[in-house]
């Protein structure tokens, strides 16, 4: 076999390795913030520790994203001391909420002296995707708009000593096709309530025997099936089959 046959192999399996390593430092029964506005089934199968399926596309996709926002923080980590002028900056900051039961990583945020915490969180995307962030087919993503507030709700609980008079809350976009860069402002009083409300309702159902297409919140939406890692062991009848 040639080098070149094998390097998706390798690959993939670096990835694996990667995965576990990280997966070493997770505790199952808290839930993530990066998971916010998912079904509430799947943050049951994650408790249980059921085992994802993830293909090798797929893995390679989020390690891009990885690799984007690691490079980025690096960047802005490096102008922490001129940054700091006006503020205090945070990068890669675990927070917590509800007695640390629902816990996460920001990528990065700053309070600024004026009394405004501003949150960034970092997102690659597919070109063909674009036009549902920015274009005329544009809606909310529940999921990452949730993620920056409790983000957010995350940094005020952990230093209740900045005095936070304003919330700013941005994803910053990096399109995969062409490197472009944009960022889109999230509505913090408008989804703050339904945010936290998502939390409190996943808590409400923990230990219920859920039921997908049946029971509330399973899914959030009909779509999301066809992209869970749990999928393959879900008797969802939304799934449309292999990605």
């Amino acid at each position: 076999m040639r080098l070149i046959q094998a390097i998706p192999h390798i690959y993939h399996q670096y990835l694996l390795d990667i995965n576990a390593e990280g997966q070493k430092n997770i505790d199952k029964m808290k839930y993530r913030m990066s998971s916010g506005n998912a079904c509430f089934l799947k943050h049951q199968y994650a408790r249980e520790g059921v085992k994802k399926e993830t293909s090798a596309k797929d893995m390679r996709n989020m390690r891009v994203g990885t690799l984007v926002g690691d490079d980025i923080e690096h960047a802005i980590e490096l102008k922490r001391e001129a940054l700091e002028k006006d503020g205090r900056l945070f990068i890669q900051e675990e927070v917590s909420l509800y007695n640390n039961a629902v816990v996460g990583h920001l990528d990065v945020a700053f309070y600024h002296n004026d009394g405004t915490l501003e949150v960034i969180d970092e997102k690659t995307i597919k070109s063909w995707n674009w036009k549902y962030v920015f274009g005329k087919d544009a809606y909310d993503k529940k999921g990452y708009i949730f993620q920056l507030i409790c983000y957010a709700h995350g940094i005020m609980e952990k230093y209740p000593e900045l005095e936070i008079k304003n919330v700013v809350l941005h994803n910053l976009y990096w399109r995969k096709g062409d490197g472009e860069l944009k960022e889109l402002k999230i509505n913090y009083r408008k989804y703050k309530n339904e945010a936290l409300q998502y939390w409190e309702d996943c808590f409400m159902l923990e230990d219920e025997k859920l039921t997908p297409g049946d029971d509330f919140g399973c899914p959030q939406s009909s779509w999301e099936c066809n992209y869970c890692d749990y999928s393959w062991q879900c008797p969802s009848p939304f799934k449309k089959g292999k990605r």
